[in-house]
């Protein structure tokens, strides 16, 4: 048999961060951050402790990935609707994959809406989350400014708020939450010039 090639030993590699970050925020999100030791991550990701601490020097820098990647993924989800000139249009995406990515991730939301009441571990990440959630806003405003809103910045808050309201309840109530529904009355009241 020959030598893996660098190739190969980096997608190794990448699969097996991969698998210890899955593996942490499904712990993470069921039994908290406090719930879960780095044997419990192992364990799950059927890797050794040693290998484990080989990718990450500790369970904060695991959250830290899995915090750093899940914002990212909505960044990325944010800037891919930039070209989007009409401002209805664009909240109206915004809004759809905001709630799609909301009930397809619901190990991460789950974490997020725990880590707000550990203000311990909150304190790491808050400069971060708030940083995320003013660049939203700020875009959100934006929008909200460019399809002519009285008080966009006002109006931003309150559609964030309510993307935080509406995956809360999903979360709760997985199996009986109307999300589609009210997801599609968010576009509706949203993305209509005759609504705002």
């Amino acid at each position: 048999m020959s030598p893996r090639t660098e190739s190969q030993n980096a997608e190794i590699r990448e699969k097996t961060r991969a698998t210890i970050l899955e593996s942490a925020l499904a712990l993470f999100a069921i039994r908290g951050f406090h719930g879960t030791s780095i044997d419990a991550i192992a364990s799950h990701a059927k890797i050794s402790k040693g290998l484990l601490y080989h990718y990450f020097a500790g369970k904060k820098k695991i959250l830290e990935a899995i915090i750093y990647n899940g914002l990212a993924e909505i960044e990325t989800l944010f800037a891919d609707t930039a070209v989007i000139e009409d401002p209805f249009q664009h909240i109206a995406v915004l809004i759809e994959r905001s709630l799609t990515l909301a009930d397809s991730n619901e190990h991460f939301w789950r974490l997020y809406i725990s880590l707000l009441l550990q203000p311990d571990v909150w304190a790491d990440f808050q400069t971060k989350f708030l940083a995320f959630a003013e660049s939203t806003t700020d875009l959100m405003e934006r929008l909200f400014r460019d399809a002519g809103v009285e008080n966009p910045r006002e109006e931003a808050l309150l559609l964030l708020a309510i993307f935080d309201g509406v995956g809360l309840h999903a979360i709760i109530n997985r199996d009986g939450y109307p999300l589609a529904a009210v997801k599609n009355l968010l576009i509706k009241k949203y993305g209509q010039k005759r609504l705002l």
